[in-house]
């Protein structure tokens, strides 16, 4: 060993050893969805003369990858990664499949105990759920911070970012903040919240289009979430008080759901009301929200991921309808577990428009208020091919009202609308 060698060792060694030790434990998880895709009549018209053909076919991917790095039970750092395309599209799904246009970075934060102040702060790109998801129910970047008084009683304070403005005048800024007091009382939990949207200073517009413009919006509002023995039950209830364009705004939102198991079933019900008629779009104002109820109506277990080619899966006309804030519906389902690998789950589904879509033009110019979808039925069969790895197969099927895609064609004259949607798929869901 020569002499310049053996220095350097003993500089590496003596460094070692002069060294503290730090252990960082690495965690990954996630998930892949493999889905197969059929729909026809999601706009609610028939094929006629060719025309108003939606009959679609597709096969979509998504992952989402979570990697956690934490140097010790009190900080840690989440990075999630998330993929989403159709099967042969001009991006991921391509043959060669070299291009990245469809990777998206789904969170990206701190998550750490403050232990002398009892708090958890999360500072960074992560999900929220607020106001039953009806406010929010998305990935967002912000802050969110947790302080237990007592374990009994907890207080969050939201922050989240929605636009960032462009100079010093901050006239694109959009925010939204939330304080919310959690107090459990037995098996029950009551959580009144306070909300405030601020988008006041966007007077260029640059709002994203699921938001408000030039306005700010308050939210006063309960959660309740409890257990009965085999019973759990929950409500979300909020009254949301604003300005949009120097117009005043005001909407009632509530979100009821319950479940009662028996030995192997499950028996299922929800219903909730959201909507604002002060809006022209009769879509009630919201951070982001987000409520997927139904598989034809709103998308379902086989919901639409990206704007690839080759289908579109909800009835509404919107890309994803989960996200439009304008609803009526009841829901009542059972789940029954038929063996150690297999469940099946059924349910009903009634949905209309909640408020007025003035918005909703038809060819002869004059509007359509409030649409009705129809009553939905809705059948999943679920397998467990081996641990981890569940394979899905099921559907719905809309048994559509007169209003569903109504209009007057412009050719012929005659109404058009009212035919009834379907859609089927297989799916495999690996969760690791």
């Amino acid at each position: 060993m020569s002499r310049l060698t053996k220095i350097m060792v003993a500089l590496l060694a003596s460094t070692a050893i002069a060294a503290p030790a730090f252990a960082v434990t690495g965690d990954v998880s996630g998930f892949l969805h493999v889905r197969g895709v059929a729909a026809d009549n999601m706009d609610g018209r028939d094929k006629t003369n060719e025309l108003y053909d939606d009959n679609t076919r597709a096969v979509d991917s998504r992952l989402r990858l979570f990697t956690t790095a934490a140097l010790n039970e009190n900080v840690k750092a989440v990075f999630a990664v998330e993929v989403d395309y159709v099967w042969g599209d001009n991006l991921v799904g391509k043959v060669g499949a070299d291009q990245k246009g469809e990777i998206e970075i789904a969170n990206l934060y701190l998550d750490f105990n403050i232990p002398e102040a009892n708090t958890n702060v999360k500072a960074g790109t992560h999900y929220y759920k607020l106001g039953g998801g009806l406010i929010l129910g998305e990935h967002a970047s912000g802050v969110s911070i947790r302080k237990a008084f007592t374990e009994e009683m907890n207080l969050g304070l939201y922050w989240v970012k929605m636009v960032e403005g462009v100079d010093e005048d901050d006239d694109q800024d959009v925010d939204y903040y939330q304080a919310q007091l959690d107090m459990k009382l037995g098996d029950m939990t009551i959580s009144p919240f306070v909300g405030y949207l601020d988008s006041d200073d966007n007077n260029v517009g640059a709002a994203p289009a699921f938001t408000v413009a030039f306005g700010e919006q308050y939210y006063y509002g309960l959660d309740i979430k409890g257990k009965a023995d085999a019973l759990n039950y929950g409500m979300t209830a909020f009254y949301n008080d604003g300005e949009i364009a120097g117009e005043n705004n005001d909407a009632l939102a509530i979100l009821v759901d319950a479940d009662y198991t028996i030995g192997d079933s499950k028996l299922v019900f929800a219903a909730g009301r959201y909507g604002d008629s002060d809006m022209p779009n009769g879509k009630m104002a919201s951070v982001r929200g987000y409520n997927n109820f139904a598989e034809v109506v709103t998308g379902g277990y086989f919901d639409q991921r990206t704007t690839g080619a080759g289908y579109a899966q909800t009835a509404s006309g919107s890309v994803n309808s989960a996200y439009d804030m304008n609803f009526l519906y009841g829901k009542l389902g059972v789940e029954q577990k038929l063996h150690e690998k297999g469940k099946l789950r059924a349910y009903y589904i009634y949905a209309e428009e909640a408020a007025d879509n003035n918005a909703r033009i038809l060819s002869n110019g004059k509007s359509m208020k409030r649409m009705t979808f129809g009553h939905e039925l809705d059948l999943y069969y679920d397998y467990t091919v081996v641990p981890g790895l569940v394979a899905t197969l099921g559907g719905g099927y809309l048994l559509a009202d007169d209003d569903f895609g109504f209009d007057i064609d412009p050719v012929t004259g005659k109404e058009i609308g009212g035919d009834d949607a379907w859609k089927a798929g297989l799916g495999l869901a690996y969760k690791f």
